[in-house]
């Protein structure tokens, strides 16, 4: 119901992309593929580009790992129209999120895929107008180890609001056995975990 809400509010641009992506990957909602969907809707009426055309094919589906992908890329859909428009407006915000974006690394170190079972997508919202008047902010630091398999853990995850009032601050056992704790950089040791989850 949710993501039929959204979808409900989205520009056309978005719901035809996302129409195209899930075409691209094959993927079927309850009444099959885009074609199939079409062919059940009688499509002669209506421009098959029409937004509650395209909402109703998206909303048939229903699996969880189809909606993370639907979900993944109209978040980054929406960054793309972000890149796009004239900072000219932008308030302080908007600008502290289109530099962290426009950055040459940003793709490759924070841009993933968030496919599996475990992950949980959040909607950035699938309209930019409503995203670009948002002043809401939380910054979020990591503390990340060195484990046995050459890959980095996570040991401490800490959340602040705008106002710097803290929201999370919790240690993290890494499920692999840590080789190199980096005390130098995050200051944590071994006994800061001992009893961490």
């Amino acid at each position: 119901r949710i993501m039929e809400q959204k979808l409900a509010t989205a520009e056309n641009e978005v719901l035809e992309e996302l129409v195209k992506l899930v075409q691209s990957l094959g993927l079927r909602g309850e009444n099959g593929g885009w074609k199939q969907f079409l062919d059940l809707h009688d499509n002669n009426s209506q421009s098959p580009n029409e937004s509650s055309k395209l909402v109703a094919f998206l909303t048939t589906f229903k699996k969880k790992e189809d909606l993370q992908v639907v979900h993944s890329h109209a978040n980054f859909l929406v960054i793309e129209k972000l890149k796009q428009e004239s900072p000219d407006k932008d308030t302080p915000e908007q600008s502290l999120v289109r530099l962290t974006v426009e950055h040459p690394v940003y793709s490759l170190d924070y841009s993933f895929k968030p496919y599996s079972e475990e992950w949980f997508v959040s909607d950035v919202g699938m309209k930019t107008s409503n995203v670009m008047k948002s002043t809401e902010m939380v910054a979020v630091d990591c503390e990340m180890v060195l484990c046995e398999d050459g890959i980095e853990g996570l040991v401490r995850v800490g959340v602040v609001d705008r106002d710097l009032k803290v929201i999370l601050d919790k240690f993290v056992k890494p499920d692999k056995p840590v080789v190199d704790y980096r005390t130098e950089i995050t200051g944590i040791t071994a006994e800061d975990i001992e009893n961490a989850t």
